[in-house]
């Protein structure tokens, strides 16, 4: 990064002053240039003179050295501060870019390392909405970060097709009436989650017999046999199908 040449071309410059241990830092105040030193403070303790002093005399003997990207050198209240030559600077910066294109900013801090992010991961019984779509966005652009600073990353949704929502779905196609498939122009699931679990469950509220075959269903589901167990793995496919479609428009992916 071109930067860290500014910054390493600063620490040269600091041990051609015969500076041993040159400490930089960033500027807080780009008046007083792009980077600091704080060098002078720590040797006029040793020197027995003052930091200014001591920071002048390192900055006339920088001046006497080959400057590539550092245009001038300043020597303020015992900070020595290096200016950036901005042309040779930017010259620096969009070669780089046009180098590595896309990759440009990246960094290799995770190389080796392995992470996994889980995102998303709504019940398989309606549609996102645009709260589901925020942790999407999230944790699709988390993961995009991670990978751009060299980070092995695993991108999971996990997907819970048992439970109480599952069962009302199930509740409303084996017993209440309800087809399998949606009206014209609706998404499968929209269908479950706007139109059949939200007046299944309402249902089931008001009805102890439907909860009790609820309660029954699930205990179907969780067995992992029976008719409600099959269709219940339809549906959930069937919805994450579409789920996955959004997602998928907006950019996100998983392993």
């Amino acid at each position: 990064m071109t930067l860290r040449k500014l910054m390493e071309e600063a620490e040269r410059l600091l041990r051609s002053a015969g500076v041993e241990e040159p400490r930089i830092e960033l500027s807080r105040d780009p008046r007083y240039g792009e980077i600091s030193s704080l060098a002078a403070f720590e040797l006029a303790k040793r020197l027995r003179k003052s930091p200014n002093e001591v920071a002048s005399e390192i900055v006339d003997r920088i001046r006497s050295e080959r400057m590539e990207l550092v245009k001038d050198v300043e020597a303020v209240r015992g900070y020595i501060n290096f200016k950036a030559d901005w042309i040779k600077y930017s010259e620096e910066i969009l070669k780089e870019i046009l180098e590595k294109g896309e990759r440009y900013g990246s960094i290799e801090i995770g190389a080796g390392r392995k992470i996994m992010i889980e995102h998303t991961s709504v019940n398989p019984n309606k549609p996102l909405h645009v709260g589901h779509a925020r942790n999407t966005c999230l944790g699709d652009s988390l993961a995009r970060i991670l990978r751009f600073i060299g980070y092995d990353v695993i991108v999971l949704n996990y997907v819970d097709d048992s439970g109480a929502q599952m069962a009302d779905l199930i509740l409303g196609f084996t017993e209440l009436g309800y087809p399998l498939d949606p009206p014209k122009e609706m998404r499968f699931d929209e269908y479950c989650g706007d139109i059949v679990y939200v007046e299944v469950s309402k249902k089931v509220e008001e009805n102890e017999d439907l909860a009790e075959r609820r309660r029954k269903i699930v205990e179907e589901i969780e067995s992992g046999r029976g008719r409600c167990y099959e269709l219940n793995k339809k549906v959930v496919e069937r919805v994450l199908r579409d789920q996955i479609k959004t997602c998928w428009r907006l950019g996100a992916t998983y392993n």
